[in-house]
């Protein structure tokens, strides 16, 4: 049986319309086994919006979570219901919604599992950088706000961290990358701040907080153009606060001077549009 062909017999299935302005056509599902948990990861695509849908259930210590990705304005937004969170940020890199969706239909149709064994396990901080005001919001796709109806809407960075580092609740520090005048590659702040100067700004950041930890399978290129990994991306909220590395800087506080909850507190406000957020 040919992958199309699977495409129509999971859409016989599962068939779905999450949104007045998308048809998920085609659709599966995953079966995983993961530490001992066996659950389904729901994937739905629109191909001719060219957006995808990703459900995973909540499972061990992960959060129900559901993920739209829009494929041509390379954007996604990750929803998690118990906290009534929605975190946007850019498409995932090398990402295939196409070859997912094959690949997905193709292993439920052969009955095949995914689990550690066939996957690699990678670990993804997710840093605040801003809470999304209505208009910004309101600029979103129509999906994207409709999921998002009634929750808290922020936009996020993604980076790679270790396992430890994920589970880490104390505080952990991330310079920032500068370029040679000094001016940060990451995303500007629109902050009116004293200009901290080399060894530059940093994030002081801690995962002390109750957003809970997300997961999902998906599939990535590879150097090798004919191949696809299996990737097992697990993330968590990133709690961060700009700081200054030398000294403290104007608004900016010396990163070195942040090692209690209520000095992360005191400094957060400063730096994030006085958007503090919750510490547990």
């Amino acid at each position: 049986m040919t992958w199309l062909a699977g495409f129509l017999l999971s859409f016989l299935l599962h068939s779905a319309s999450y949104s007045h302005a998308l048809k998920f056509t085609l659709s599966s599902e995953m079966a995983i086994a993961e530490e001992g948990v066996e659950y389904s990861q729901l994937v739905d695509y629109d191909p001719t919006a060219r957006v995808m849908r990703i459900e995973v259930p909540a499972h061990n210590l992960i959060d129900h979570s559901v993920s739209l990705i829009d494929i041509k304005k390379n954007i996604e937004v990750v929803y998690t219901p118990r906290v009534k969170l929605c975190q946007v940020s850019l498409a995932p890199e090398d990402f295939d919604a196409e070859e997912m969706m094959k690949f997905s239909v193709q292993a439920q149709l052969d009955g095949n599992k995914l689990s550690h064994q066939n996957a690699t396990v990678v670990f993804k901080s997710e840093v605040l950088l801003r809470v999304m005001g209505k208009k910004e919001s309101n600029n979103l796709p129509t999906c994207m706000q409709e999921l998002c109806s009634g929750s808290r809407i922020v936009k996020i960075e993604t980076n790679p961290v270790s396992e430890a580092e994920l589970s880490n609740t104390s505080f952990m520090l991330y310079p920032h990358q500068q370029s040679q005048n000094g001016e940060h590659l990451r995303e500007k702040r629109r902050l009116n701040l004293i200009r901290c100067t080399h060894p530059g700004t940093a994030n002081r950041c801690t995962t002390a907080q109750d957003w809970g930890h997300r997961c999902r399978w998906m599939t990535v290129g590879t150097k090798t153009a004919t191949e696809r990994q299996i990737l097992h991306i697990r993330s968590t909220r990133f709690n961060c606060v700009l700081c200054c590395l030398p000294y403290r800087a104007g608004a900016m506080c010396k990163c070195d001077d942040i090692q209690t909850k209520s000095q992360f507190k005191s400094c957060q406000p400063l730096t994030m549009n006085n958007t503090r957020l919750r510490l547990n």
